[in-house]
């Protein structure tokens, strides 16, 4: 039996960024998720009967993905069922 281990390749280590790995959750990813929320809202306001899958189609995520991201959303529901039903914004 034997072990080994890779460097990763993909860390990047910034001290502007007070010394935090790109990528993380607290770093580029929430931005990247502020936008992706941003456009998603958007996309409601313009068509609220929008479906999941052209909603992920359109942000090039995967359906899972979106999901996550509108079930942390609370200001995003969804009313209804199937084809009948249509999202709302709750200010």
């Amino acid at each position: 039996m034997f072990k080994v281990t890779f460097p990763n390749l993909n860390y990047k280590f910034d001290e502007e960024y007070n010394g935090t790995q790109y990528g993380t959750q607290n770093g580029t990813q929430s931005i990247e998720s502020k936008n992706e929320m941003d456009r998603i809202i958007e996309m409601i306001k313009v068509n609220n009967k929008i479906t999941r899958k052209d909603m992920s189609k359109i942000l090039n995520i995967p359906i899972r993905t979106l999901q996550r991201k509108l079930n942390q959303q609370k200001n995003i529901i969804y009313i209804g069922t199937g084809k009948s039903g249509h999202w709302e914004i709750v200010e």
